[in-house]
């Protein structure tokens, strides 16, 4: 598949493509799985860093989670590429020794997301790595936080989603009323992922700055509030009209036995906001025309105008300043129309539909599946060939920005467990025999 690409900012990537990206000379030694912190290391590495993933001698679970080819998936290459893999036993005291003696010295950054318990057991937490490093750029990402009465518990996506409140705020529900997180992408992973890489780059900045280290924490829980933060923010004044009688119904609820669903509509119940929240969703929500859905996005007065001028449909009145969001006739009336839009998008294809709410300044878009991407004529510009060595070609989301004087760009493919062992420890100065005494002991793990 060819690399489109278009705009002065791909046009610099394409004329400099030897040019060194924003990170390039800083060394990255990452002790990582599943996805925050591999999330992390790739960013940094599609930065021009030299990222070295240690794995243990099984490899980060990810290479065999949902895998088809042997030893990788296509969530491992996604969150693992640009990078270089070394495999390292380290509940061996010569594989600590290895990484505190021959490796730190190398290496600018170290990032891990274990357990804190595991970390300290394994010998690479902060405190041990620091004293053999003191200027060391310290990364770590754990589910609930460094401190605190849950600071050693294990936990997941999931698992924080229910924590943090967003699972209570987002409100899904199976066919049997149980509560379920977001399912297409890991929320609090995804934020921790990127906040953890926008803190090591401003270490960085620090670092050549000052000469100083110092420690970049991190949590999935961090994560999660601060996707759903205008509703964990305490305010009074809101609060005591909106927020804190929900909560007080929510909790009566609970104590008489109810179930999740009759406790998650009386967190949304008597809601102002909410309530006229599901009238804008007339105007925000996914139709299905004649041959596919597509979504409109309305977000002002003027798009909701504009949306009626297309369909030729009338104004529900939630723009006026008496509209009254609780009053059951008005919800009513709304609901009503929602399902004459509903039948009226049917009648139209998708493409009549987006060219008529584009010509009337409406914003529209048809509602992609996730293969119809790498082809797409807007986003297909966006993606970049990588040659796995396990694989065989792909295309994958060449960057999440462009810079246009140093570039940013998939470094190259995820790399087969071990691939660079040798290339690595000889990098950090030891002799073939010493690695060949290091591969017999167990301590390092001879690559694939």
């Amino acid at each position: 598949m060819a690399v489109h690409e278009e705009g002065a900012v791909t046009e610099a990537r394409r004329t400099g493509a030897q040019r060194a990206g924003p990170l390039a000379g800083t060394r990255v030694l990452e002790f990582s799985q599943i996805i925050a912190a591999p999330l992390a290391g790739m960013l940094l590495a599609d930065m021009g860093a030299d990222v070295v993933k240690v794995e243990s001698p099984r490899g980060d679970r990810t290479r065999r989670s949902g895998s088809i080819a042997p030893g990788t998936s296509k969530r491992f290459q996604w969150l693992n590429r640009g990078k270089r893999s070394l495999v390292l036993d380290l509940e061996r005291p010569e594989a600590r020794a290895l990484v505190y003696e021959r490796l730190l010295p190398r290496f600018d950054v170290v990032m891990n997301n274990f357990r804190l318990d595991v970390a300290r057991s394994l010998g690479v937490d902060y405190e041990t790595i620091a004293s053999h490093r003191p200027d060391v750029i310290y990364a770590r990402v754990t589910g609930f936080g460094a401190s605190g009465p849950l600071a050693d518990d294990p936990a997941i996506d999931l698992i924080v989603q229910a924590y943090s409140g967003m699972m209570a705020d987002e409100g899904r529900l199976d066919a049997e009323g149980t509560p379920i997180g977001t399912q297409s992408m890991w929320v609090a992973d995804l934020i921790a992922g990127i906040s953890t890489a926008l803190g090591v780059t401003a270490a960085v900045h620090h670092h050549e700055r000052t000469g100083e280290g110092q420690l970049v924490d991190a949590s999935l829980l961090r994560g999660a509030m601060a996707a759903i933060g205008s509703s964990v923010m305490r305010e009074p004044v809101s609060d005591a009209i909106f927020g804190m009688p929900a909560f007080e119904r929510v909790q009566a609820l609970i104590e008489d036995g109810a179930s999740f669903a009759e406790v998650t509509n009386a967190w949304g119940e008597g809601n102002p906001l909410r309530q006229l929240g599901a009238v804008r969703r007339l105007y925000q929500s996914v139709y299905m025309a004649k041959d596919g859905p597509l979504v409109l996005g309305a977000t002002s007065p003027g798009h909701r105008e504009a949306i009626r001028g297309v369909l030729g449909t009338r104004d529900e009145g939630g723009d006026d300043p008496d509209f009254d969001p609780l009053d059951p006739v008005m919800l009513a009336e709304v609901e009503e129309l929602r399902r004459e839009l509903a039948a009226l998008i049917r009648e139209r294809p998708v493409a009549e539909w987006v060219e008529a709410f584009r010509a009337a300044g409406a914003p529209v878009a048809p509602m992609h599946f996730s293969p119809q991407l790498a082809n797409d004529p807007q986003a297909g510009p966006l993606f970049a060939d990588l040659d796995d060595p396990i694989t065989g070609n792909q295309s994958q989301l060449a960057s999440v920005f462009e810079m246009s004087a140093t570039p940013v760009r998939a470094a190259g493919p995820a790399p087969p467990l071990g691939r660079h062992g040798v290339e690595v420890l000889r990098e950090a100065g030891l002799s073939d025999a010493e690695i060949e005494a290091l591969w017999a002991c167990g301590a390092v793990g001879e690559g694939a």
